[in-house]
């Protein structure tokens, strides 16, 4: 005679492995898996984490850019301000991929704007890693600051500088994360001190003009938008 194992409860929650498939379906954007899992594990959509990361389901979608399954899991009560192992949001992953239509939702659901990851970093430094100028744009709307001052010594107000001085020189941006602590420092402090005469005050005083031209608004430096 043969015996067939008992069948699993759905209330007992998704098996790793069906965890697993969920998060691939998520970063392949295939909305049939994806649907399918929410369908059987509404709740749980909401509270797994991706084992190696320990991003929810509403942060891989949203470093993605992919709208629709964001709003599925926003609908189904996902946490809008979760954080992952170092601290990372939602909110932080799509302004740093520029995923700003991603970054406008999150805001208007109520994302924390000033949450800071384990280097005190928040969602508009994140801006300025890559240039994300849209994604600032919004954050900078919302009423993002521009002073808070991360782990490696600069305010998004002093990377929005330096990317700037780097994409003149023809250096890709990315170059000052490879500098010392100290030099950075030294560096930011000098270019900030620059700036002084036309500031204010705080960097978080600057006028809304000077606060978008760090981030190389065309209509202030005359640059064109094409």
């Amino acid at each position: 005679m043969i015996f067939s194992p008992p069948c699993r409860n759905p209330s007992q929650g998704p098996t790793p492995e069906e965890i697993k498939a969920f998060f691939k379906a998520i970063h392949a954007n295939s909305p049939g898996p994806f649907q399918d899992f929410l369908n059987k594990h509404r709740k749980a959509a909401t509270l797994v984490r991706e084992p190696e990361t320990g991003a929810t389901p509403l942060m891989a979608a949203a470093k993605r850019g992919y709208l629709t399954m964001v709003e599925d899991l926003l609908y189904g009560s996902a946490e809008v301000n979760a954080s992952d192992a170092v601290g990372c949001t939602a909110l932080m992953l799509a302004a740093m991929q520029n995923k700003f239509n991603i970054v406008r939702l999150l805001v208007e659901k109520g994302a924390d704007l000033e949450m800071k990851t384990v280097i005190g970093a928040t969602a508009l430094v994140f801006t300025t890693y890559d240039n994300a100028v849209e994604s600032a744009r919004i954050l900078l709307a919302a009423g993002a600051d521009t002073g808070v001052l991360e782990d490696h010594h600069c305010t998004a107000m002093m990377r929005g500088l330096m990317n700037e001085r780097l994409a003149a020189a023809g250096t890709p941006a990315g170059a000052v994360l490879s500098r010392s602590e100290k030099d950075v420092k030294r560096k930011m402090a000098l270019e900030f001190a620059k700036l002084k005469g036309g500031l204010t005050g705080p960097a978080n005083d600057a006028t809304p003009e000077k606060k978008t031209r760090l981030l190389d608004d065309p209509r202030v430096t005359g640059k064109s938008s094409a």
